[in-house]
């Protein structure tokens, strides 16, 4: 049994510049992965340090999830090598030596948020999208579906079967590809899942809990004491130890029968844990650093640097001002606020919304960072108290704009907390739609985030629900792809208000019905212009959304004898509509292969349908028209739209 000595620090793998949010441990050494987009690799030295030997660069976004590829899997990696998964919706399998990309699965419709090799070669992985696929020679070669939410996890069993945990609150296990069991018992997110030798398995969940399972679905222990989210676990070898990460800044050790052995403080949320076969314990944290903890008395680190860690940590600890406190100016800053040179402005920032305070004509004024744009984007002039171009002590901020609430939201493994900015008087729908527009997230998230916003703001936002689906810019009624459709079915009521007004349309066959009681002295001011929020054209489509109303409408249209000629074959509706996405949004990442007969056939085809079902149509058309010889054939091709069949032009 290894020992339960409480673990002093080691070493300090520094060399992120964003959050560390995975760690595994290998032949290969210590491997990391980051916010900044990056995989690196260290490696033990023989004075006992880790130094970094490898950095990866390929992911075009965060990277989390990461697991070893042993050398005798595949020929073309003999001394073994690492699959990484992204929120670029990507994995990379990587040959360490030479630090080269070798292979690039795509296919995940969202984030990649687990990945697992199995003996026999092929590569597992998890997402967003609610998916487990299988690789094999750089192909899919199945997709497994079977939890309601995003899967978040994935385990490697001894006998070759594999544990999957969901945002859907369970854990499901697979063999031969097929669900053979689901254990429930979490009651929120199950984020992460660990073997335990000789006994099962342990899981990790946004409910603060841990849970240890037999490998029959038994749960046999519960571990409580973490306050916050918990985001992953990891065991020894010998199945004695336990070791968790939480979003409340600590690393926690167990006896696998629930006994807390020790709490180690960090200096931020920590991500991730692995054990190291010499039972020493590897964190990954969000102040961009990954440690190394040790129980050998000679192996711990210098009193310098045990004493650095301990200020990082209390410094972390010290109240932070209050939200809406001012301080008198006097010619000074607020407390808490530093002035700086403007020179300082030349260097980017450390993360998006990074803050700096500068010094121009005598005055402090605040610059934030847009790392999209990668500028410092003016914000106003440092004061004492509100006002029209201020900063006050305690107020947020995001892209340049003032908010109540700027909220960090962390929607799974691998992403970054995103930013979610709310005032007071907000309607947390709307707030929420524009939240999940602007980050491209599942339309299944709504709920989850609309009551994360009303127990932030503790009541200080509306209350009340549309009744609609609202535009995200707008707020006024508008298509949402995943929704529920909202178009009238045959024989109801048409609505012809205006989408983005709300106001009430020309209805063609109808009279004219002018109100003209209304006070002409009285207006009314519009709070969308001018406009504050803007699209990408060349923005990808919620793939799984677009095909789900795309089949819906085909079966609309096939119920009705006027429209039954427009409905899509079977092979359309099926693997006809799944190239044409593919292919779009292959175009929207700029990984295009062009588009074959086949797929103009059916865009022809969805470009014909009536009014009411063409938005899914023009969103597909938008990304076409991207490609040269698809805007040619768009161009060559265009027309008048046919009648809508209920005679409406």
């Amino acid at each position: 049994m290894q020992s339960a000595e409480d673990l002093h620090l080691r070493a300090e793998l520094r060399g992120h510049e964003e959050d560390v949010r995975g760690v595994i441990t290998s032949p290969l050494g210590v491997i990391t992965a980051s916010r900044d987009k990056t995989v690196r690799v260290w490696k033990e030295s023989q004075d006992k340090q880790f130094l970094l030997d490898k950095s990866l660069v390929g992911h075009k976004s965060y990277v989390a999830p990461l697991a070893y590829i042993p050398g005798e899997l595949m020929s073309n990696l003999p001394h073994g090598g690492i699959v990484s998964g992204s929120r670029d919706n990507t994995l990379r399998i990587w040959n360490v030596q030479t630090a080269h990309t070798i292979q690039i699965l795509e296919g995940h419709e969202y984030q990649v948020t687990g990945v697992i090799v199995r003996p026999d070669g092929c590569i597992v992985s998890c997402a967003l999208d609610k998916s487990i696929r299988v690789w094999k020679d750089g192909k899919c070669i199945e997709t497994l579906q079977g939890h309601e939410g995003p899967v978040q996890c994935l385990l490697l069993l001894p006998n070759g079967d594999f544990l999957s945990g969901s945002n859907d609150t369970t854990i499901k296990l697979w063999s031969n590809s097929k669900c053979i069991h689901t254990f429930p018992g979490h009651t929120d997110t199950v984020r992460g899942l660990a073997l335990l030798n000789n006994i099962g398995v342990v899981s990790a969940s946004h409910d603060h809990t841990l849970r240890v399972w037999t490998f029959q679905g038994d749960c046999i222990a519960e571990l409580v004491g973490h306050t916050a989210l918990v985001y992953n676990a990891a065991c020894s070898d010998d199945g004695s130890l336990i070791a968790s990460a939480s979003e409340d800044n600590t690393v926690r050790t167990w006896r696998p029968d629930g006994q807390c052995l020790q709490t180690i403080e960090h200096p931020a949320c920590v991500w991730d844990v692995a054990w190291l076969p010499c039972g020493d314990l590897v964190t990954a944290c969000a102040d961009y650093t990954a440690r190394v903890f040790t129980a050998k008395p000679d192996l711990a680190a210098s009193a310098e640097a045990v004493a650095g860690f301990a200020a990082a940590v209390e410094a972390r600890k010290q109240p932070q001002p209050a939200q809406g406190q001012h301080a008198s100016m006097g010619g000074q800053l607020p407390a808490g606020l530093k002035m700086e040179e403007a020179s300082v402005l030349l260097q980017p920032g450390k993360k998006d919304g990074d803050t700096r305070i500068v010094k121009e004509s005598g005055a402090g004024v605040a610059y934030s960072w847009n790392a999209s744009r990668g500028e410092w984007e003016k914000i106003g002039t440092v004061v004492g108290g509100p006002g029209d171009d201020t900063v006050a002590a305690g107020n947020q901020f995001h892209e340049g704009q003032q908010y109540d609430f700027v909220f960090d939201v962390d929607v799974a493994d691998g992403v970054d907390p995103l930013k979610l900015p709310v005032n007071k008087g907000d309607n947390p729908y709307i707030a929420a739609d524009k939240f999940i527009e602007r980050n491209e997230l599942p339309t299944s998230y709504r709920e989850q985030i609309v009551e994360f916003i009303l127990q932030k703001t503790d009541g200080a936002v509306s209350t009340s629900a549309p009744s609609y689906n609202a535009d995200p810019f707008t707020g006024g009624g508008a298509y949402v792809p995943g929704a529920a459709s909202s178009f009238p079915q045959p024989g109801a009521q048409q609505s012809y208000a205006d989408p983005f007004t709300g106001a009430g349309g020309y209805v063609p066959g109808t009279p004219m019905n002018i109100d003209n009681s209304s006070n002409p002295q009285t207006s009314t001011s519009s709070s969308h212009i001018p406009q504050s929020g803007f699209e990408l054209f060349g923005k990808a489509l919620n793939s799984q959304a677009v095909l789900k109303k795309l089949r819906e409408f085909s079966q609309t249209l096939a119920e009705s004898d006027a429209s039954q000629g427009l409905s899509l074959s079977q092979d359309q509706a099926g693997s006809g509509l799944d190239h044409l996405i593919a292919r779009t949004n292959a175009v929207a990442s700029s990984s295009g292969a062009g588009f074959t007969e086949a797929d103009y056939t059916l865009l022809n085809s969805l470009l014909q349908w009536p009014a009411q079902q063409l938005f899914p149509a023009y969103d597909i058309a938008r990304l076409v028209a991207l490609d040269a010889e698809g805007a040619q054939h768009l161009a060559t091709h265009a027309g008048t739209l046919t009648q809508d069949p209920s005679g409406q032009d």
